[in-house]
């Protein structure tokens, strides 16, 4: 048995350093945000506003401050200030990274 056996079975993590711990991982872990050509955010506006005007559904991918969500919108809109409402969640313009019909 080592010397310092019975006090490495004992170790406690003090709850204010756990969370630090976890959000370290979290921040090790996360994405960086998108950054597209002015080409690809065209082309996929052109796919957001013709779902919006004929209703048809399209696959969106998104960047939500730590990872790409892949989402399928029955419903887009534009409230407004850069926003695109996909079914009830709102995603500023610059945050996706794609939308397909599909």
């Amino acid at each position: 048995m080592k010397d310092n056996a019975l006090w490495e079975g004992h170790r406690v993590v003090v709850p204010e350093l756990r969370q630090d711990i976890l959000r370290t991982k979290r921040k090790a872990e996360a994405e960086d945000p998108p950054l597209l050509p002015d080409e690809r955010i065209a082309e996929i506006e052109v796919v957001l506003r013709e779902a919006a005007s004929a209703s048809r559904p399209v696959v969106v991918t998104y960047f939500n401050g730590e990872k790409r969500v892949k989402t399928l919108a029955e419903k887009v809109s534009f409230p407004g200030r850069g926003m695109v409402q996909l079914d009830g969640i709102r995603v500023h313009y610059t945050m996706i990274t794609d939308a397909r019909f599909r």
